[in-house]
């Protein structure tokens, strides 16, 4: 008579969400998890490994557990892993190469590192299972040149995981799999989880910045920049709905204004007015390109432009031609007035900008980019004195600056009575047509042009 096959019993009581988890990755090849600190990440990615290793139906199949360092890898998970599978017979655990045998099938599990390269040691390897913790702090070129020709050969399974650090490659993932229905998207907060005691979770809030609670915790992409400048302004923009859909209105006029880069980024902002309400709706940014081809380009879009805000130093004589830069587009866009604009001190810019939010609205879809860069855009972090300075970091500037110019601009043609849809009369009439000399007088130009002004106070 043959003898029953001995039952084996790991030690593993999930949680709820670790438990309804385990069950959709059965269903799905590839996925996505954002989980916050301390609900049980490393378990969840070690048990869901084990499974791969004891049920896939491959010979000799093969997981990989990835994390930033192998020797993160080696402190955070290994000894969790080694305790969780002693009760499985013919367990072969190889210390120095942080690798599991299961010599009932020939199955195997292995700890890599990714950044310096380290992700190297997977290239070649037939894998059935990858799954990479904190990817958003993982190198992510090892995705496309290792791993995803790794699970080829099987179809293997690919699992990202971590919390956010920022709008990185681990967000661009996540949004990628939240609009592909083959893929699993999940996201778990600890408002919404109950796994961290509400006493503790208020204490941790009282106690931490907002960007690093709302980050750790919350699971925000928006909050992992600290010193963030419009991190209140966004939140509170969101929670509003105030970034949604906000589409081109073609029977209202539209203002723009940009920041312009000579040898670098020309960012420029599009708006609409609605009563008091400023629908921002579009943010296109050029590389590398001269004004008169920024230009042709904003002419080219389907919008009736009526005013356009330039940055002060526009005005300065170009040394090959003897123009400036503002008069050199003289006449590319028929019917707008062309305005310098500029504050004496950034810091009251990013002023002007605060106290405007709660007037703005963002179309998500056209400005997605801009609204990343101003999530982005910082105070310069000293590491000598551990402290933030009160100048700006540059290199998020490029959109802030835009934005910046336009509330100049908007609240330029108000005269400072406010900004509401009653400033547009001034713009879109029969008016006179001038360009500025390069020593700063007007010329009266022929209809068809623009108006430039120049207001030396500024």
């Amino acid at each position: 008579m043959a003898t029953a096959p001995k039952q084996i019993t790991l030690d593993y009581k999930p949680r709820k969400w670790q438990h309804d988890l385990h069950l959709k990755m059965a269903k799905h090849r590839f996925a996505v998890l954002v989980c916050h600190r301390r609900a049980g990440k490393t378990i969840f990615l070690t048990r869901e490994a084990v499974n791969t290793a004891l049920t896939c139906p491959h010979k000799n199949p093969r997981v990989a557990i990835i994390y930033p360092l192998l020797s993160q890898a080696k402190r955070v998970a290994w000894d969790m892993l080694k305790d969780y599978v002693k009760p499985i017979p013919q367990i072969k655990i190889l210390e120095s190469e942080l690798k599991i045998i299961f010599g009932h099938n020939g199955a195997t599990i292995q700890l890599f590192g990714s950044n310096d390269r380290q992700y190297e040691a997977c290239r070649g390897l037939r894998l059935n299972h990858v799954l990479i913790d904190e990817f958003g702090n993982c190198s992510p070129e090892m995705v496309d040149s290792v791993i995803r020709p790794a699970i080829s050969d099987e179809k293997g399974k690919l699992t990202f995981m971590g919390t956010p650090s920022g709008k990185n490659h681990f967000y661009d993932q996540y949004q990628f799999a939240r609009s592909h229905k083959d893929w699993l998207s999940f996201i778990l907060k600890a408002s919404e989880s109950g796994l961290i005691d509400p006493d503790e979770l208020a204490s941790a809030k009282e106690t931490m910045d907002e960007a690093s609670f709302l980050t750790e915790f919350e699971c925000s992409f928006d909050s992992a920049v600290k010193g963030a400048y419009f991190l209140q302004q966004l939140k509170k923009a969101r929670e509003d709905n105030r970034i949604s859909t906000f589409p081109h209105d073609p029977n209202k006029p539209v203002i723009c204004a940009m920041d312009v880069g000579v040898n670098d980024l020309t960012v420029s902002w599009f708006c609409q007015l609605n009563g008091r309400a400023i629908h921002i709706i579009d943010c296109v940014f050029w590389r590398d390109t001269s004004l008169p081809d920024v230009f042709k380009d904003i002419s080219r879009l389907p919008y009736h432009i009526v005013h356009i805000g330039l940055p002060v130093d526009q005005i300065q004589r170009e040394h090959s031609t003897g123009m400036t830069r503002a008069s050199a587009v003289e006449g590319l866009i028929s019917g707008a007035e062309v305005t310098i604009v500029d504050y004496h001190r950034v810091d009251d810019g990013i002023y002007a900008v605060k106290s405007t939010f709660p007037q703005m609205y963002f179309d998500e879809q056209h400005c997605e980019v801009g609204l990343d860069e101003l999530a982005m855009y910082s105070r310069k972090f000293s590491h000598s004195t551990n402290r933030f300075l009160e100048s700006p970091d540059h290199k998020h500037s490029d959109y802030a600056d835009g934005l910046r110019y336009l509330v100049a601009l908007l609240d330029k043609l108000s005269g400072g009575a406010g900004i509401d849809e009653t400033l547009l009369m001034f713009g879109g009439g029969q008016t006179s047509h001038y360009v500025i000399r390069t020593d700063g007088t007007k010329i009266l130009r022929s209809p068809g042009g623009f108006n430039i002004k120049h207001d030396r106070s500024y």
